[in-house]
Parts: C-alpha cells; structure tokens; sequence
C-alpha cells in the first residue's frame, strides 16, 4: 500500500483524567500516535488547495477534557 502524502496532527490538550496510552499503528497511512485507548476512526474527504476533493481518514480520542486527532489525507489521486 502507498503511504499518505500528507498527515495533518492536531492535538488540543488540557489536563484531564489520567488515561491509559494506547500506541496506535497504522500501516495503511504508514503513521504510530500514542492514543488514549484506541481511536475512533471516520472516513471522510479533504479539499486540497487547488479545489481537489481528496479521501481522508480520521483518527480520534479523547481523555478527560481533552481531545486527540489525527487526520491522514491520501494525495494519491492527484
């Protein structure tokens, strides 16, 4: 399988409840994150630059108040 292109990694932490950290792999992507537990996964689609509608793939957790996200968009098509 072809990597992913682009990884976008947005993690918007505060303190919150102690949780424990999941590592994450995904070989499709060809990304590890620590997560706490496993993350959710959603199928959705990014909108490059340039107005190209690309798939993309969601990877989330949370962990008291705070949220976790990772978003692996795949720039193949293009």
């Amino acid at each position: 399988l072809a990597c992913v292109a682009a990884l976008f990694v947005l993690a918007l932490a505060r303190a919150g409840a102690a949780q424990e950290r999941t590592e994450f792999v995904s070989p499709a992507e060809c990304f590890t994150v620590t997560f706490p537990g496993q993350p959710t996964v959603t199928e959705t689609t990014w909108v490059s630059q340039y107005g190209v509608t690309l798939p993309a793939r969601l990877y989330s957790g949370t962990s008291g108040q705070s949220r976790y996200s990772v978003l692996a968009v795949d720039y193949n098509p293009v």
